[in-house]
C-alpha cells in the first residue's frame, strides 16, 4: 500500500506521519495488495485528524476497506471520496453523499445492484454503456445522480444523435459523451453527425486512408445550452506510412477548435517528423488540456539536439543508456510541445523500442503521466521503465 500527498509528499502508511499534514488538502490512497492492508488502514485512520484541510481522497480497493472508508466519511472537512468499485454492502446503511464511484459498466442487472447505494447519496462520475436493447430507457431513467461522463461502446448499428438530447434532458450534469469504437466496427460504416464535416474534408483530400477514428467525445460547456454539443475529444490511429499526419492534425484543429483531449497513436506509423513541425502543428489546438501520445518518440526527428541520458549509466553503449536517452528525449520533446500548446496541463506517454545488444534483442517500454509547469512550461513526472529481453 502507498499513501501519496498530492501537494507535498509520498510516504508509506507504516512510516511516521510527516510534519505539515495540516496543509495537505488532496490525498491518494493506493492499494498495492499488501498483506498488511488492514494494519495500514488503521494507521492512516488514526492519523486522519492531523489532516485539518483535507477535502479530497482517492481510495483503492474500496470493497475491502470498510474501516478506512467509515473514518473518511466521519472526517469533518472531507467532501469527496473517489472510489473505483462499490463499497461493501454493509455501507448501504451509511450516508454516502461524500462517495463518488468513478467508473462502472451498465448491464441488465445494473439498476438493481446500484439503487441501494444511490439511495444513500452515492454519486457516479462515469458510466460505460454496452450496446443494450434498453439503452434509451436506461438513459431516460433518473438513476445516476451526479453523473458527469458517459462512455458508449459502439456496435454495428448507427449512432442516433437523439441520444444526446435524451441525456441532456435526463442528466443535465453530464458534460461528456464518448463513443468508443476500439474494434473498428462502427466508424468505418457510420459517421456520427458531429464529425461528418471532418470526414468529408478528409475524403476530398484523400486523407481518410491514413487514419482510423477509435474514439470521439462530444461535450458541452457548463452554463451553455444543455442541448448544444461539440467535439471535445478525439482518438486517431495511423494506418499507413504517410507524411499526411500533420495535414490531418491541421484539419482537426480547424474544425474542432474546442477540442480538450487528443490521443495520437503512431505505433503502426513509419513516417518521421521534425519536432519543430510536430510541436507547431499541435500549437494550433488552442483549447487542448490533455494529450495522449502512443509510439511518438520513434517518429520524431530531433535535428541537431543531442540527448544525453538524464541518469548516470556505466557506458554510453549500454542498453540502459538507450533507454535513458529515450526518457530524456521524451521529457525534452513534451516540454517543446507544452511551450507551443499554452493551455496544455498533462501528457500521457506510452512508448516502446527493441534493440539488438550482443546478439540478443532487448525491449524497453516507457509509460506514465507528465505534468506541465505553468511557468517555464517544462514537463515533469515519473515515467515507468520496463526492460526485457528475448
Amino acid at each position: 500500500m502507498s499513501l501519496s500527498f498530492f501537494e507535498t509528499h509520498k510516504v508509506r502508511p507504516d512510516a511516521n506521519p510527516v510534519h505539515s499534514l495540516t496543509n495537505v488538502r488532496r490525498i491518494l490512497v493506493i492499494d498495492y495488495f499488501s498483506d498488511s492492508l488492514e494494519a495500514g488502514d488503521h494507521i492512516i485512520s488514526q492519523n486522519l485528524a492531523q489532516f485539518e484541510q483535507l477535502f479530497y481522497v482517492e481510495l483503492g480497493g474500496c470493497s475491502r476497506r470498510t474501516f478506512l472508508l467509515r473514518a473518511l466519511l466521519a472526517h469533518p472537512t472531507v467532501t469527496s471520496i473517489l472510489v473505483g468499485e462499490l463499497p461493501d454492502k454493509s455501507m448501504c446503511n451509511n450516508d454516502l453523499s461524500k462517495v463518488i464511484c468513478n467508473d462502472q459498466t451498465a448491464d441488465c442487472a445494473f439498476s438493481d445492484s446500484y439503487q441501494n447505494y444511490f439511495n444513500q447519496g452515492m454519486r457516479l462520475h462515469r458510466l460505460e454503456l454496452l450496446p443494450l436493447r434498453t439503452l434509451d430507457d436506461l438513459l431516460r431513467s433518473k438513476l445516476f445522480p451526479g453523473l458527469r461522463e458517459i462512455r458508449m461502446v459502439m456496435g454495428v448499428k448507427p449512432f442516433s444523435s437523439s441520444l444526446l438530447s435524451v441525456v441532456s434532458a435526463a442528466h443535465p450534469t453530464v458534460n461528456e459523451f464518448w463513443l468508443i469504437d476500439d474494434r473498428n466496427l462502427h466508424f468505418l460504416q457510420h459517421t456520427p453527425p458531429f464529425i461528418s464535416s471532418f470526414i468529408d474534408e478528409c475524403q476530398e483530400q484523400d486523407l481518410n486512408r491514413f487514419f482510423i477514428i477509435e474514439r470521439v467525445g462530444p461535450g458541452k460547456a457548463i452554463g451553455q445550452s444543455p442541448y448544444e454539443w461539440y467535439v471535445i475529444g478525439l482518438t486517431l490511429k495511423t494506418t499507413f506510412a504517410s507524411k499526411s499526419r500533420l495535414k490531418i492534425l491541421n484539419l482537426v484543429s480547424s474544425l474542432f477548435p474546442k477540442l480538450k483531449t487528443l490521443t495520437l497513436n503512431l505505433e503502426d506509423h513509419n513516417a518521421t517528423y521534425h519536432i519543430n513541425d510536430f510541436a507547431t502543428t499541435l500549437g494550433q489546438f488552442v483549447s487542448l488540456r490533455t494529450l495522449f501520445l502512443y509510439g511518438v518518440y520513434k517518429r520524431l526527428n530531433f535535428g541537431s539536439k543531442k540527448l544525453a541520458p538524464s541518469v548516470r549509466v556505466r557506458s554510453m553503449d549500454t542498453f540502459d543508456a538507450m533507454v535513458a536517452r529515450a526518457e530524456t528525449g521524451t521529457l525534452w520533446y513534451t516540454s517543446r510541445i507544452a511551450r507551443e500548446v499554452r493551455v496544455l496541463d498533462m501528457i500521457y506517454i506510452k512508448d516502446s523500442g527493441r534493440e539488438r545488444v550482443h546478439r540478443r534483442f532487448k525491449e524497453w517500454r516507457l509509460d506514465g503521466w507528465l505534468y506541465v509547469a505553468n511557468g517555464d512550461r517544462e514537463t515533469g513526472g515519473k515515467l515507468q521503465r520496463v526492460m526485457s529481453e528475448d
